[in-house]
This record gives C-alpha cells, structure tokens and sequence, in this order.
C-alpha cells in the first residue's frame, strides 16, 4: 500500500510537471487553455486517492 502511495504521488507530480508546462507555452503564445481539463485530473487523482 505504502509503495502504490509513493508511485502515484511520483506520478502525480510529473503529470503535475507536465501540465504546468503545457500552461506556460500556452501563456506564451498568449492564449489560456480551458481549465477543464486539469481540472478533471485533478478530480481523477482525487477519486483515485
């Protein structure tokens, strides 16, 4: 149980990772994506946890 806690948490923080820098080029470019999709993984990650 302890070992699937610490995959899923590396695993969060590289989805994490990745979804900031997808906002930031998208910042860049000047145009910000809808939040809903981060914010359905949000809630995956949570009803997963």
């Amino acid at each position: 149980m302890i070992i699937f806690l610490i995959i899923t948490g590396l695993l969060n923080g590289l989805l994490n990772g990745l979804f900031n820098r997808v906002e930031y080029t998208q910042q860049e470019k000047g145009r910000a994506g809808p939040p809903s999709k981060w914010l359905g993984h949000k809630k995956l990650m949570v009803t997963i946890s």
